[in-house]
C-alpha cells in the first residue's frame, strides 16, 4: 500500500513536469516564431529594444522569423486563390470595383543625411519651399488630393475630415494615420521616411493634414546615442523630423496643416504634451499652418472633458483622458475648415 501511494506520488510529480516542460516549450515556440511581433510590441511600449535582440545574431532563431513569414506567405497566397476560384465558379456575381488613390509614375530614391547629433541644428536642413500667396489658407480645387499622417488620434479624426471633402468638394484623400506612433521611436514606425517613400504616389497632391506627439514624451534614440527628453538636443532632433516632413510635402508642391495636441488629464503627461506642442508650433511657424487646438477643446483653460461645440457644452473626451470623442473631432474640423479655401 506504501509502495502504491509512493508510485501514484511519483507518477503525478512526472505528470506536472511533463505539462509544465510542455508549457515552456509551447511559449518557446511562439516567441521563437512571433519575436518580430514581440519586438515591434516592446519597442511600443517601453521605447528600447526588447531583451529578445540579443538573439538575432544567432541563425537558428532568426530561422524562426523565416518560418512566419513562410507561413503568413501561403496563407495569404490560399486566401488569393480561394477569392479567384469562388469568383470564376460565380460568373454572375456582381462585380465590385474599389476607388484607389490615384498613383504618379514618380519615383524617388530616398537618400537619408547621417548627421552628427553634435551637428543637427536647423541651419543644417534645406530652407523648405515658401508657401504661395495665401500663407494663412489652403487653397483647393477639383481633382486635388489629401494625405492625412499621424497617429491614433489622427486614425479617430481623418475619416470625418474625409467625408466632408469627398461630400462638399468631392477631394479624394487617404487616411495613413498609425497607432502608437510618433516622431521619437523610428524602430517601431519612422514617419519621416515613409512620408518621404510614399507623399510622391499621390497625383495633384496638394495638402497634408498632420497630427502627432502623443506618444513623443520620451528620449529619441539615434545613431549617436540617446537623447533625454525636455533638453535642448531633443528640441532640436524633434524639429528635424517635423521639417522632414513639411519639406517633403513643399518639395511636392503641396502645403501643411500640423494640428496641435489638447490638454491631457494626467499633469505630468499634460506637462509633457504641453513641452511638445511648444517645440511643434515654435518648427512650423512660417512653414505651415499651425492648429492649437487645447483651448478650444477646453472651457476653462486646462483639461476638460467638456467645451462648447455648436454653442452647446458636450463631452469631446474620450474615457481616457487622452483622445477625443466624435464632438472633440467635429470641433477640430470647423477649425480645419478655418483654414481651408476651396475654388471650383
Amino acid at each position: 500500500m506504501q509502495v502504491s501511494k509512493q508510485s501514484r506520488k511519483h507518477n503525478n510529480t512526472i505528470a506536472w513536469l511533463g505539462t509544465f516542460l510542455l508549457l515552456i516549450l509551447i511559449v518557446g515556440t511562439s516567441a521563437w516564431i512571433n519575436q518580430k511581433a514581440i519586438e515591434r510590441y516592446w519597442q511600443q511600449q517601453h521605447h528600447q529594444s526588447s531583451p529578445l535582440v540579443q538573439l538575432e545574431k544567432y541563425p537558428l532563431w532568426k530561422y524562426g522569423n523565416e518560418i512566419y513569414n513562410d507561413f503568413t506567405r501561403a496563407l495569404d497566397t490560399n486566401k488569393s486563390n480561394h477569392i479567384a476560384t469562388k469568383n470564376d465558379n460565380n460568373p454572375n456575381d456582381t462585380k465590385v470595383t474599389t476607388t484607389t488613390a490615384p498613383i504618379a509614375t514618380v519615383t524617388k530614391q530616398v537618400i537619408t543625411p547621417k548627421i552628427k547629433l553634435e551637428s543637427i541644428n536647423h541651419k543644417s536642413i534645406a530652407p523648405p519651399v515658401p508657401l504661395s500667396k495665401h500663407p494663412d489658407k489652403v487653397i483647393l480645387t477639383q481633382g486635388d488630393f489629401v494625405v492625412f499622417v499621424g497617429d491614433s488620434m489622427m486614425q479617430s479624426l481623418a475619416p470625418s475630415v474625409q467625408k466632408w471633402l469627398k461630400k462638399e468638394y468631392d477631394i479624394n484623400s487617404i487616411n495613413m494615420g498609425r497607432h502608437s506612433t510618433g516622431l521619437t521611436n523610428h524602430k517601431y514606425f519612422n514617419w519621416p521616411q515613409k512620408v518621404e517613400q510614399s507623399l510622391s504616389q499621390y497625383k495633384n497632391l496638394k495638402l497634408v493634414v498632420v497630427m502627432l506627439g502623443a506618444n513623443d514624451p520620451w528620449g529619441i534614440t539615434t545613431r549617436n546615442g540617446s537623447i533625454s527628453f525636455r533638453t535642448k538636443n531633443w528640441a532640436t532632433a524633434y524639429s528635424n523630423r517635423i521639417l522632414r516632413i513639411i519639406n517633403e510635402a513643399h518639395r511636392l508642391n503641396a502645403k501643411v496643416i500640423w494640428i496641435g495636441l489638447p490638454y491631457m488629464r494626467l499633469k505630468k503627461y499634460n506637462k509633457n504634451i504641453s513641452y511638445i506642442n511648444n517645440v511643434m508650433q515654435k518648427t512650423v511657424k512660417d512653414k505651415a499652418i499651425f492648429i492649437p487646438i487645447h483651448n478650444a477643446l477646453s472651457n476653462k483653460n486646462s483639461y476638460s472633458p467638456l467645451a462648447q461645440v455648436n454653442n452647446k457644452i458636450v463631452s469631446v473626451r474620450a474615457k481616457d483622458g487622452i483622445h477625443l470623442n466624435h464632438n472633440g473631432n467635429a470641433k477640430v474640423l470647423e477649425l480645419i475648415k478655418q483654414n481651408i479655401i476651396y475654388i471650383p
